[in-house]
């Protein structure tokens, strides 16, 4: 009787471990019903699903939409494996297909959520329709140097300075480094309050080990092995100058270069949050690619 008085505790102890290690790193909303495609949108860098939901409601209308809420990201509860958080979330959303067995699915995603839709697309297993990424670059660093000879080494110690900054960064000193970058993510000045809101509402935890992986995540080499369409919009509005804008559109450019299966559209009057400063230009950017794909 002993034995049996100690063993319970013990499995229920070891169950709840086991689900807690099963966590799920996503939390997905599901709009429309009727399936000419299934759509998944994933978010980007401290966003929630608050920013893709007037798209994601108009292409509901004749599609089955997945809105893909990243754990610690805008309002969505933190899980526990924080600490790796892109490949968790790029894990639970390749799971996710899979489970559902979702065919003829076109995966979009903004800036961080940009990456991981064309890391998920390089899966080829998923055999996915297509993917489309808001001005999130197989490799975020380019950017940054202005120059597409960078490499993810020559990054590591930014990604570790930032990863440390945001770690130990309070909820509200989370919101003011964001809104520090607002005139490079939007001339909406209706959505700064929105903006805000979500970086104070993330965790600061998540958001160090997000801007961790964005930093060091280079998708180039592996885009000769890309077997699926792929377009990569681009904004270039947070640029004053044509030249300046033009260069950036070459970097763009450049990024894609080892896949035959990649293209670029720029958009020069938006910046990052292209869904909030050019709506409509985007909208008919994802309708004409969904149609391509028919």
């Amino acid at each position: 009787m002993k034995t049996i008085k100690y063993f319970i505790p013990v499995v229920l102890f070891l169950f709840t471990f086991v689900v807690n290690a099963n966590e799920s790193c996503i939390k997905v909303d599901t709009l429309g019903s009727t399936q000419n495609k299934n759509i998944i949108f994933i978010l980007g860098f401290l966003s929630d699903s608050s920013v893709w939901a007037p798209i994601a409601n108009s292409l509901s209308k004749n599609n089955k939409v997945y809105l893909m809420n990243i754990s610690g990201f805008g309002q969505t509860p933190s899980c526990d494996r924080y600490g790796e958080i892109y490949t968790a979330a790029k894990s639970d959303i390749i799971d996710f297909i899979k489970s559902n067995n979702l065919t003829n699915t076109i995966v979009i995603g903004h800036s961080m959520g940009g990456l991981m839709a064309l890391d998920i697309g390089l899966d080829n297993e998923l055999k996915l329709a297509g993917v489309l990424s808001v001005d999130g670059l197989p490799f975020f660093g380019p950017v940054l140097t202005e120059t597409n000879s960078t490499q993810a080494t020559s990054l590591v110690y930014l990604a570790k300075r930032l990863r440390a900054l945001l770690d130990s960064a309070s909820h509200v000193e989370l919101e003011l480094l964001t809104l520090l970058l607002k005139n490079e993510l939007t001339d909406n000045k209706d959505k700064l309050s929105q903006l805000g809101l979500m970086a104070r509402k993330s965790d600061p935890k998540t958001a160090g080990s997000g801007i961790y992986s964005v930093l060091t995540t280079d998708l180039r080499p592996k885009l000769s092995t890309l077997e699926v369409p792929y377009l990569l919009l681009g904004a270039t509005g947070a640029w004053k100058t044509e030249d300046a804008k033009n260069k950036m559109a070459g970097i763009y450019n450049e990024e894609i270069e080892n896949t035959q299966l990649g293209d670029v559209e720029m958009n020069t009057q938006g910046k990052h949050f292209l869904m909030w400063d050019q709506p409509q230009w985007l909208l008919n950017q994802i309708n004409n690619f969904i149609a391509s794909l028919n």
